[in-house]
């Protein structure tokens, strides 16, 4: 997703700098030696006003925005190193979709442990955004959440043109919610796909899982009608139902007998939904709601019979 970022917003003519995590050197590598991350986007060109930098430090020098694209598990690491190195007023921009350990949404822990930032900085993106189709320019629309109407409508500018539409939120932590818990959802609808369940009973598992996580939503301060927008339904619908997505590949291996561990080798990517599944069941205890289809994808993750537990969970069935 970091990539595909990189090149909206180079498109629209602003100056890139793209790092990513030293433990995947490889898209870096590539960009600079192709101007093509082969590993995650082949065979899309990338714009010349990205520049790949692999020094956290030299990347971070002279930042106006900083966008936020990394696995939701190294956020933290990431956020206490950059530190030094912001200077400035920054605005924040996190596309990350997950949680931090101690169960808060990345833009929280994002103004804890960058304190130069105050609220007015931060914003969020989130909605249905194939990484794919977002660098190679079709139309996609995403949410940009944020409590001032500077920082919306600088992330406008720098990535609200061309083919991509964003839509001004009040609601960050709705926003950011929605964008984490659906992966779970992802997974089951990925699994229900490759169990070749009809169209029936995945719309049926589809409403179950917004209505999950419009509880969710509402108990973690959010705003309920948030997931029926593009960071809810419409992220639902583009990840859980895409081919390409892993959330959705990890729940196809997941269907075919395949164990989480050997499932993940299958997707070859980091799969945010997995660690996701313990995060919900943490916060459904946290905020004394039942969750049972975020549930019944935890058992899946956590090795039991995926059709049995959806057949099960299917006869007990009730919104």
């Amino acid at each position: 997703m970091g990539t595909a970022l990189a090149q909206v917003i180079a498109k629209n003519g602003h100056k890139v700098t793209l790092w990513n995590v030293e433990i995947d050197p490889e898209p870096l590598e590539q960009i600079a030696r192709f101007k093509e991350n082969k590993k995650y986007l082949p065979g899309i060109k990338l714009s010349k006003n990205i520049k790949p930098e692999p020094d956290l430090k030299r990347a971070l020098n002279g930042a106006q925005v900083l966008v936020l694209a990394i696995p939701s598990k190294y956020i933290l690491t990431i956020l206490k190193r950059a530190r030094p190195y912001l200077k400035g007023k920054i605005i924040c921009l996190n596309a990350s979709k997950g949680f931090t350990d101690n169960l808060e949404t990345i833009s929280v822990t994002a103004k804890k442990l960058l304190p130069k930032l105050s609220q007015t900085s931060l914003g969020s993106l989130s909605g249905p955004a194939i990484a794919t189709d977002l660098a190679l320019g079709k139309f996609t629309a995403m949410d940009i959440a944020s409590s001032n109407k500077h920082t919306i409508k600088v992330a406008r500018e720098i990535l609200g043109k061309n083919k991509l539409k964003l839509n001004a939120s009040s609601d960050l932590i709705g926003v950011e919610t929605a964008g984490a818990i659906k992966n779970v959802y992802a997974i089951a609808l990925g699994i229900a796909v490759a169990l070749d369940y009809s169209h029936n009973t995945i719309s049926a598992l589809m409403v179950a899982a917004l209505k999950e996580m419009s509880v969710l939503i509402k108990a973690a301060g959010g705003q309920s009608n948030t997931v029926l927008g593009l960071s809810g339904v419409g992220d639902l619908i583009g990840t859980g139902l895409c081919p390409t997505s892993r959330n959705h590949r990890f729940g196809n291996c997941l269907a075919h007998g395949l164990c989480t561990a050997d499932a993940l080798l299958q997707v070859k990517q980091i799969v945010e939904g997995v660690p996701a599944t313990s995060t919900i069941e943490r916060l459904g205890k946290k905020y004394q709601i039942k969750l049972p289809l975020a549930h019944l994808v935890a058992l899946c993750v956590k090795g039991a019979k995926t059709k049995i537990e959806f057949e099960k969970y299917l006869s007990k069935y009730s919104q």
